[in-house]
């Protein structure tokens, strides 16, 4: 991979942000933030954190808004990387981001620029660049409430998916397709979802959002129509 200028990382940030979502990412450092790295390994700011999804989502469960606060940044992140290749053929890497200073959301910034060019497919760079940052946030999520990690991988495969629903132009959503498409047969996302892009997908476990406010399955939940979220449902 050849390394990219920091304007053309700025300008193929600014680009993927007007997709809006999950692809947000602020051009700057924000006060009273730091750095997404020490962040996720700091254990008084994750546990502020779980509070605030917690009281979001409804959750007195500590391992629900676990799983909620981790998928919100799987999904921030492969939005980003996933959005800045299919589009500007550049892989971004997450270790310069940092996180602002609300505790309810996952605002992130670009403070240092890094970026390489790729003309390949580079899902496993990719999955190894998201999986180091949140390996991270796993340890410290782990010593808040027990949780599994498939339920954690599953997320991640989970979110590559819904990344492509934010992809629209022809041209970036084909290679945004055959990103994500190779990076499910990468560990640790390998075997966490059944079906192919394109199709019908289902997780192989399930993300708890039955648990929240808002008691239903979601669309690849291996739950679906089983008595745990009728129950939840009519309760």
């Amino acid at each position: 991979m050849n390394p990219v200028t920091d304007n053309e990382v700025t300008r193929a940030l600014a680009h993927v942000t007007t997709l809006g979502g999950m692809f947000t990412i602020q051009p700057e450092h924000q006060t009273g933030g730091g750095l997404l790295g020490a962040e996720c390994a700091d254990h008084a700011a994750i546990g502020a954190r779980l509070a605030a999804v917690g009281a979001s989502y409804g959750t007195d469960e500590v391992r629900v808004a676990a799983s909620m606060l981790q998928y919100e940044l799987s999904a921030r992140l492969l939005a980003v990387l996933v959005g800045t290749w299919s589009h500007h053929r550049i892989v971004v890497d997450p270790a310069g981001f940092t996180v602002g200073a609300d505790r309810g959301a996952w605002q992130l910034a670009a403070a240092r620029h890094r970026a390489w060019r790729a003309t390949d497919v580079p899902a496993s760079r990719i999955v190894h660049l998201v999986a180091g940052r949140l390996e991270v946030l796993h340890r410290t999520i782990r010593s808040h409430t027990r949780i599994a990690d498939g339920l954690l991988w599953g997320n991640v495969a989970s979110t590559a998916t819904v990344v492509l629903h934010g992809i629209e132009e022809p041209g970036p959503l084909a290679r945004a397709r055959a990103l994500v498409s190779t990076a499910l047969e990468v560990d640790p996302l390998r075997h966490r979802l059944d079906g192919t892009v394109g199709g019908k997908i289902t997780r192989r476990s399930c993300c708890l959002y039955y648990r929240t406010n808002d008691p239903r399955p979601c669309e690849d939940c291996p739950l679906t129509g089983a008595t745990v979220t009728r129950l939840r449902r009519s309760g």
